[in-house]
């Protein structure tokens, strides 16, 4: 990673003799798991402040996870770039004017010696052999103190390592003339490797292994290119390469980089701290924000605010709930006044707050408001009820977050752990409070049944590991083992797909059994899950594993092996990786359609968004998940005319990705919203698209019973409201005159 924040000159001070210098311009690719403290921890947190509800503990330090060096130097020292990036500020407040929290200061300590190693937040600091400890303490724009501890350990290389490297395969085994992503295999990757390509020599775009480099092909000719691995022990030898395959370029995928925009257009547009997007049935931008406010975003074509409002501020004995989740049935019918759900929670309670009662870890709740568009400012959105109560809610910040329907009109909740790797102990980083009934899974509430009962309580909240759920039965586990995942998507081919954060260190040992404990587990990548019903995914609840003794035993992403009832990840992403959404747009000749994008948390920088090749079943994986962009945010949302829409949390922006293909010259659907409504129609849909400005939509074969401009013209891009006929199944929408599509892009449910 660039180290873009430190000084303008480099500086030297000593620690035990030590020279460590602060370095400006290093690139430093880190192999350390990235952390959140709002979706998934990562770094010991500060003591309580003595403050009302602003948000938790407001500062947040959050430094890199413990490393382990190898130097390859005669000096015996090697250089490193920490990383306190994530730490952060949960305060915000939503005035007028509206203040959000943000880290002001960073001091990296020597742990033992209290010698300040730097001011930056990611510092570029060189080693000797041993272990450093370090502290970082960061303050907030409201005079919040916190501190946490790493370490780093410099270690010389094993005996082995110092061999020059292998290579033995990669993948994919062809590419466009015009580059792409390719995995290489091999062994002994040690001391800085690269790739050479035909003699271009290219640098890992993530953190390499001692067998796996991930690297961006240059372009090249149509043709053949020799690939070897070169490190500071040798290059693979040219009769030993690997061959790659360029062949004929396809069509260029290429998308502008930009930001929700303000009404005229000057500048980024200003949002609450978003945790959650969702694109209503009305066509307007939804977002759930840690404020405990659900609001309506009207945007235009170019992607400018010309209108919000929200809902009151949603809260318990006075302490604001969190927004969580936000979702639409596609059931639901009614566009004029859209019905939508929210997961909430008031997060942190069990530890933070004087005066709990047994039952705060029980707060977690998903609740029904219902929009009115035609209210564009102040209060638009109503709370109608509390359809899920008594969900769990972890000591820390794991909580009720991603809702989902399926096609049956049944709700899918998150629910997230309420430990680190199946172990409560007290004073641990989760706080201390053990899994419960509903803890650690995918849940599935029946809200569609007749007489649904959705107020969940519990036998036992003093001792919520032995309590059993007594009331509430319309609610009940679906998958377990997921430890925390914001999002959860229907892909359109049914299959159900999730991105876990894995467990941190510092926060809880593993899970061996139901009555044993390991060691704390390192750091660990997040998950790419495909959801099954009744699945178990790896992190354990104790509570459930009384009568399912699977669930006692802690399974970590590395494990590929489908044995006790265990299903692995389908691939593994750099934590924190929350959001995901599939590309269900028509762009580039389909070059994306149906592929799975998922996006990093970014506090304060950038982060990373991932795509992962689906084959046109959409139930397969076609390889690892490979860096698409080079920022990214917490939730993430594809729009009917293909943009990509992430919430930087934090920053308090909504990154934009626009796509960039030229007009066809002929009519072509692009996508459409919602992709999913009921079978009996009458709901609005959304048609975007080349030349169909003046084009009646036909879905499934029929026409839409009324059609109007929506925006754009009939020469170029443009798109049309059509009122949905009835019908069943999986359909395509198309204009007469228009390009065949070998993809659905409708579903009636």
């Amino acid at each position: 990673m660039a180290l873009s924040d430190c000084s303008p000159r480099p500086r030297r001070t000593t620690t035990g003799g030590l020279g460590r210098r602060v370095l400006c311009g290093v690139a430093t690719l880190l192999a350390v798991a990235a952390t959140t403290a709002v979706v998934s921890p990562g770094g010991v947190g500060a003591a309580p402040s003595q403050h009302t509800q602003s948000f938790d503990h407001r500062a947040h330090a959050v430094p890199n996870p413990p490393l382990t060096l190898t130097t390859w130097e005669r000096s015996r020292i090697t250089g490193v770039v920490l990383d306190g990036s994530r730490s952060h500020s949960h305060y915000f407040s939503a005035g007028p004017p509206s203040v959000s929290g943000r880290i002001v200061s960073y001091r990296w300590t020597n742990a033992d010696t209290g010698v300040l190693l730097s001011t930056y937040a990611k510092p570029y600091l060189e080693f000797g052999l041993g272990t450093t400890r370090l502290k970082l303490t960061v303050v907030d724009n409201t005079g919040d103190v916190a501190s946490a501890g790493t370490s780093v350990t410099v270690r010389l290389p094993k005996k082995g390592q110092d061999q020059p490297p292998t290579i033995t395969s990669i993948s994919p085994t062809s590419v466009p003339a015009g580059g792409g992503i390719i995995t290489v295999r091999g062994t002994n990757f040690y001391n800085w490797p690269r790739v050479r390509v035909d003699g271009v020599e290219v640098m890992p775009i993530v953190a390499p292994t001692s067998t796996t480099l991930q690297v961006r092909a240059p372009p090249h000719r149509e043709g053949t290119a020799g690939v070897v691995v070169a490190t500071g022990f040798g290059v693979v030898p040219w009769p030993q390469r690997l061959v790659l395959r360029y062949t004929r370029a396809e069509p260029t995928v290429r998308f502008k980089e930009t930001w929700l925009r303000n009404e005229k257009g000057t500048g980024p547009f200003r949002t609450s701290q978003v945790v959650v997007l969702r694109i209503g049935p009305d066509g307007a931008l939804y977002t759930g924000d840690l404020g405990g406010r659900v609001n309506r975003i009207t945007i235009t074509p170019d992607y400018r605010v010309t209108a919000v409002c929200s809902s009151e501020q949603l809260r318990d004995d006075g302490l604001k709930r969190s927004v969580m989740g936000l979702a639409f049935n596609p059931r639901d019918a009614d566009d004029d006044k859209p019905r939508l759900y929210a997961s909430t929670a008031v997060l942190f309670a069990k530890s933070r707050y004087q005066g709990g009662k047994p039952t705060d870890w029980a707060n977690g709740k998903v609740e029904e408001l219902i929009s009115d568009p035609a209210i564009r400012s102040g209060t638009c959105i109503q709370w109608v009820a509390t359809v899920v109560s008594g969900l769990p809610v972890s000591a820390h910040d794991h909580s009720p977050s991603g809702i989902e329907f399926t096609n049956g009109g049944a709700m899918l909740i998150q629910s997230g752990s309420m430990t680190n790797a199946g172990v409560s102990k007290p004073g641990d980083g989760m706080g201390g409070v053990p899994d419960s009934p509903l803890s650690a899974a995918v849940l599935i509430a029946h809200i569609n049944r007749r007489g649904f009962d959705g107020a969940v309580r519990y036998s036992d909240y003093v001792n919520p590991e032995q309590s059993s759920q007594v009331s509430g039965k319309g609610v009940e586990v679906y998958a377990s083992g997921i430890r925390n995942a914001l999002s959860l998507i229907v892909h359109s081919s049914g299959a159900m797909y999730t991105a876990d954060n894995s467990a941190n260190q510092g926060y809880g040992p593993v899970s061996l059994s139901c009555n044993s404990a390991g060691s704390q587990p390192p750091d660990e990548p997040d998950r790419l899950l495909r959801i099954f019903r009744g699945g178990y995914y790896g992190t354990p609840n104790r509570n459930r594993g009384r009568f399912d003794r699977r669930q006692c035993v802690y399974r970590g992403p590395d494990d590929k092996n489908a044995t006790d009832g265990y299903t692995p990840p389908l691939a593994t992403f750099v934590s924190s990786t929350n959001g995901m959404a599939e590309y269900t747009a028509a762009r580039f000749r389909n070059a994306l359609r149906g592929d799975l994008f998922s996006s990093k948390a970014a506090f304060h920088g950038k982060g990373l968004l991932y795509q992962t090749r689906l084959d046109k079943s959409g139930k397969r994986t076609l390889g690892p998940p490979s860096v698409f962009w080079g920022d990214s945010g917490l939730s993430l949302v594809v729009d009917a005319a293909g943009s990509m829409l992430m919430a930087k949390t934090f920053q308090q922006r909504v990154l934009v990705l626009r796509p960039q293909e030229p007009n066809p010259g002929y009519p072509v659907v692009v996508g459409v919203h919602p992709p999913r409504g009921p079978s009996r129609g009458g709901n609005v849909l959304l048609v975007v698209g080349w030349k169909v400005a003046n084009r009646r939509p036909m879905v499934g074969g029929k026409p839409c019973t009324r059609s109007w401009l929506a925006w754009g013209s009939p020469s170029g891009e443009g798109a049309v409201y059509c009122t949905v006929p009835p019908g069943r199944g999986q359909v395509r929408v198309t204009v007469k005159g228009g390009a065949p599509d070998p993809y659905y892009n409708y579903r009636y449910v």
